[in-house]
C-alpha cells in the first residue's frame, strides 16, 4: 500500500509580501492573499494540484492524505482543484495542518489510522512539500523506484543534491571554519518512509521532540533508523518568491 501526503502547510509571507496577482484578474479578488502553493502555476492548476497530480500519477496511491488548514478550503477557486485531483479516482482526505511541519504528518497519520481501514503492515508513506510543483519525468521515475525499495530494512528513502558552492560554519566563538562540501547534501522531498518504523518512532520519542524534527529523515535517524538517499533534481525547488515560478 502507498499513502501519498501532500503538506500544504507554510504561511508564504514572502510570496505574499510581493503583491504580485495569483490567478487570472479574474479570480484575483479571491485569491490575491493567499499563500504560495495556491498560485496558479496555468490558467488551470494551482501549485498544489500540480504536484499532487504529477506524484499521484507516477505512483498510483491508494489514498492522498492533505494537511491543510481548512480556512482555505472556504475558497471556491481551491476547491476547484480538489475537484481535478478526484478525477484520478483516489480517495483523497483532509487533516488539519500542524504548526510545523512534523505536525502536520502527525496529524496525517491520524487520519490514516482513522480512515484507511486496509492494513497498514506493508504500507509506505510518501511525503510531499506541495510548493514543489516542478517534478520532471526522471525524477519521478527515481521516486517510484525508491518507493519499491523501501522496505523494514531500508525503511527511509531522500532526495539529496551535491552541495557545489564552498560552505562555511560559523562556531560558537564566532570564528568562522570552512568545511568539506563533499559531506553536506541539500535535502528535497518527497520522503518516502515504512509506516510501520514511522509508528515506532511515534511510540518512542515525545511530541516536543517530533514537533522538532524539520523533515522524515530526521525523524527516522532520531530512533536510529537507517536513511538511504536518491538523487534528487534542481528543477524541484521550493517555490519561496516569485523569482523561483519557471516561465
Amino acid at each position: 500500500m502507498i499513502i501519498q501526503v501532500m503538506l500544504l502547510g507554510g504561511k508564504g509571507l514572502r510570496f505574499m509580501h510581493e503583491n504580485h496577482d495569483l490567478s487570472s484578474k479574474k479570480n484575483e479578488s479571491r485569491s490575491s492573499n493567499l499563500p504560495k502553493q495556491f498560485y496558479y502555476l496555468d490558467q488551470k492548476q494551482m501549485v498544489f494540484c500540480q504536484s499532487t497530480i504529477l506524484l499521484a500519477k507516477t505512483l498510483k496511491p491508494n489514498a492522498i492524505i492533505f494537511a491543510v488548514d481548512p480556512i482555505f478550503l472556504e475558497h471556491e477557486s481551491i476547491n476547484q482543484q480538489f475537484e481535478l485531483i478526484k478525477k484520478l479516482n483516489i480517495p483523497t482526505y483532509h487533516c488539519f495542518n500542524g504548526e510545523t511541519r512534523s505536525l502536520s504528518l502527525l496529524n496525517a497519520i491520524k487520519t490514516i489510522e482513522k480512515k484507511i481501514t486496509e492494513p497498514l503492515t506493508d504500507c509506505k508513506l510518501i511525503i510531499h512539500d506541495a510548493n514543489r510543483p516542478y517534478l520532471s519525468g526522471e525524477f519521478l521515475q527515481r521516486v517510484k523506484e525508491s518507493t519499491i525499495k523501501c522496505n523494514e530494512q531500508n525503511p527511509c528513502y531522500i532526495p539529496t543534491l551535491p552541495v557545489h558552492d564552498s560552505m562555511i560554519m560559523q562556531q560558537e566563538n564566532s570564528a568562522i571554519k570552512y568545511v568539506n562540501r563533499e559531506n553536506y547534501f541539500k535535502i528535497q522531498t518527497p520522503q518516502i518512509v515504512y509506516w510501520s518504523k514511522l509508528i515506532q518512532c511515534l511510540a518512542k520519542i515525545s511530541t516536543k521532540e517530533w514537533a522538532s524534527k524539520t523533515d522524515e529523515g530526521s525523524i527516522m535517524t532520531s530512533c536510529n533508523f537507517p536513511i538511504d538517499k536518491y538523487l534528487g533534481d534542481e528543477m524541484n525547488q521550493k517555490i519561496t518568491t516569485k523569482a523561483d515560478i519557471k516561465k
